[in-house]
């Protein structure tokens, strides 16, 4: 008995996203509501970076027959 296989290719990669965070420190010299005030926040503004897709790790099994005997 005889079987083939096509060359195969398998590829593990990784899509990344990366949380962009800001927080203005000074907006006022004299007003300091924008860390004790009611409206105060930690970070003001966050947003999502574009998705960047990385290639870890790529394998290529060739083609190559496979015999195979029995009784």
């Amino acid at each position: 008995m005889l079987f083939n296989y096509d060359t195969v290719t398998f590829t593990w990669e990784l899509a990344l996203k990366v949380t962009e965070c800001l927080k203005v420190l000074i907006k006022c010299f004299y007003d300091v509501e924008i860390w004790t005030g009611r409206e105060a926040k930690y970070l003001d503004e966050c947003e999502l970076s574009s998705k960047e897709t990385i290639t870890l790790w790529t394998e290529e099994l060739l083609e190559e027959p496979i015999y195979q005997y029995g009784n």
